[in-house]
C-alpha cells in the first residue's frame, strides 16, 4: 500500500451512511462526521467558566448529548445534513428519549464515539474540572 500524496489527502473522502430504523415503518440516516464537524460537535460538549482570577476553566459538559450528536450526524440518503446545530435544543425537547438514544447509539458506533474517546476528550480539557459535568456559570 503506498503512502498518500498530498492531494489524494486533500480529496474529498465518502462518508459511510447508515440507515436507523425507529420502528416497522420509520427510519432515519446517519452519517459519519468529517473532522471538522467532530470538532465542532466535541467543543458543543464544553462549557467555558471564569474563575475569581479572571482566568478561563473549560469543563466538559455532556448536557443534550445525544440530541447534539444527532445534530451532527442525521442526514438524507445522500449524506447530506438535515439538521443546524442550534436545533439540538428543540431535537432534544420534542424527540422520545427511547427513540433519540437509539439514533445516538447507532451514530457514536459509527463515528467511533465510545468510552475511551469521551474520555480522551475530558483529559485533554487544559484545566479540566473533571469533578463535575456543569459549570456554574449562568
Amino acid at each position: 500500500m503506498p503512502l498518500l500524496t498530498r492531494s489524494q489527502l486533500l480529496q474529498k473522502q465518502d462518508l459511510k451512511i447508515q440507515k436507523i430504523m425507529l420502528d416497522e415503518k420509520q427510519f432515519v440516516y446517519v452519517r459519519e462526521m468529517t473532522g471538522t464537524e467532530r470538532d465542532r460537535f466535541e467543543a458543543t460538549l464544553l462549557k467555558l467558566h471564569e474563575l475569581p482570577d479572571g482566568s478561563i476553566e473549560r469543563k466538559q459538559d455532556l448536557e443534550d448529548f445525544r440530541a447534539k450528536l444527532a445534530v451532527f450526524t442525521l442526514c438524507d440518503e445522500k449524506g447530506k445534513l438535515l439538521l443546524q446545530p442550534t436545533d439540538y435544543g428543540k431535537l432534544g425537547d420534542h424527540m422520545r428519549a427511547s427513540i433519540l438514544s437509539h439514533i445516538a447509539d447507532a451514530a457514536a458506533e459509527l463515528n467511533q464515539i465510545n468510552q475511551n474517546a469521551q474520555e480522551a476528550l475530558e483529559k485533554n480539557l487544559p484545566s479540566a474540572g473533571r469533578d463535575g459535568l456543569h459549570s456554574d456559570s449562568a
